[in-house]
């Protein structure tokens, strides 16, 4: 989701998709050095001067050519390599639906650190409007801090449903009984608890044989019948969201 998240691709020794970003009264100074964490370049960011505000290097803030798309109630797991003689912190903004970036949130401090060392950070549901994230590594006072290798990974995860339908339904007559059988349906994100499998005839539905286990088989042994009666079994799956469409098959 990160353009040029390793700082090798540059333009007038700036990298391509990046800039220079801050505010308050201070005197930053952005240079390219090398080599980088796993490439040629990284970026270093020198602090002089300071009295207020903070300054990082971040994805462009465009209207999405170099900035990073963002899907409302999205979250995203934020990292990036560094190190520096300064704390830190990742410093996000958000464009809005008319084009407009605006500061957005921060993570939680992180300790300087002579070593390259990754950092992770997961963000909060990305507000409704939101079109595009941009984020950096900040410095708050004088030193300097060396960044390289960002990404930016959308980690959320789609509510589950009910599952789908049994498929593959079969059934096999016995002495008063029948074997029925299918196949697992798609379980909707959600694991597959039970299944129910409904005799009925003459439109008259019996009682359910329930099936469970972990996970639940996809043969049950349907007992009780009348020889010679034709039936119809319904079978449905459950999950802890709810119960899937029925799937049924007729044995003569």
């Amino acid at each position: 989701m990160i353009q040029n998240p390793s700082l090798e691709t540059l333009t007038s020794g700036i990298p391509l998709c990046w800039a220079a970003g801050g505010y308050g009264t201070n005197t930053p100074s952005f240079s390219v050095v090398s080599p980088g964490h796993t490439g040629n370049n990284a970026e270093r960011l020198t602090m002089s001067g300071y009295v207020s505000g903070d300054a990082k290097l971040l994805p462009a803030l465009d209207l999405g050519g170099c900035s990073p798309t963002g899907t409302p109630g999205h979250i995203y797991q934020l990292s990036a390599w560094y190190k520096s003689n300064v704390i830190t912190q990742f410093e996000v903004y958000y464009r809005t639906g008319t084009g407009y970036w605006t500061y957005w949130t921060a993570s939680p401090l992180f300790n300087a650190s002579s070593n390259w060392t990754q950092i992770t950070w997961t963000t909060p549901a990305l507000p409704a409007g939101a079109s595009g994230i941009s984020y950096g590594l900040n410095i708050q006072s004088n030193g300097s801090i060396t960044t390289d290798d960002y990404s930016m990974i959308d980690i959320t995860q789609a509510a589950a449903t009910a599952p789908a339908a049994p498929t593959g339904v079969a059934a096999t007559a016995g002495n008063a009984s029948a074997v029925v059988s299918w196949t697992a349906p798609a379980n909707g994100g959600s694991p597959i608890t039970s299944y129910a499998v409904t005799p009925s005839s003459g439109g008259t539905a019996l009682a359910p044989v329930t099936v469970t286990g972990n996970p639940p088989s996809t043969t049950a042994t349907v007992t009780g019948l009348t020889n010679g009666t034709a039936y119809t079994f319904t079978v449905t799956a459950s999950n802890a969201v709810g119960m899937s469409p029925r799937l049924r098959r007729r044995l003569p």
